[in-house]
């Protein structure tokens, strides 16, 4: 009998962009940077919750993974938007986990360091083929691709425990 395979779709929130990732068990189907500002709060709530309802349409996910933001870096809005995220989950019965960054790093981190560049490491040696974007990530000033390896990281995360 055939195990069953899991859609799992990562979502890192910012009020800004959405790293975003699709994963079919181990299997890296998807990934990228969403844009998702708009000139209000609720224009840019309503651009997020259409990126998430289309790719949970599209890849049939059973799982979604956000990253929990923290408490004392995040607005208020970066809280409404994970709640906005999160009732579409609930509305289409799909299974919702977050991991704080720390977890993240403990769940994949091997080395003593656990740091954001060490995990992108640990990313790209489940994912050989993002190694170019990471040696471009890490000499930048703006980490603009670090939430799309964080997304990643958290479908890895899901799937180690």
């Amino acid at each position: 009998m055939r195990k069953k395979t899991k859609n799992i779709l990562s979502v890192v929130p910012h009020t800004r962009y959405l790293g975003i990732s699709i994963l079919v068990d181990t299997d890296l189907r998807e990934w990228a940077i969403k844009s998702i500002k708009g000139f209000s709060f609720k224009s840019t709530k309503i651009r997020a919750q259409a990126i998430i309802t289309r790719y949970i349409n599209e890849f049939d996910v059973e799982v979604l993974v956000l990253k929990k933001p923290d408490p004392q870096r995040s607005s208020k809005n970066l809280k409404n938007l994970v709640r906005a995220i999160q009732n579409i989950s609930r509305k289409k019965n799909i299974h919702t986990i977050t991991y704080s960054l720390n977890e993240i790093k403990q769940a994949l981190i091997t080395q003593k360091r656990k740091n954001k560049s060490n995990l992108l490491y640990e990313v790209t040696s489940h994912y050989p083929f993002l190694r170019g974007q990471f040696e471009k990530e890490k000499n930048q000033r703006n980490k603009y691709y670090t939430r799309m390896f964080e997304s990643i990281a958290l479908g890895l995360t899901y799937l180690s425990k």
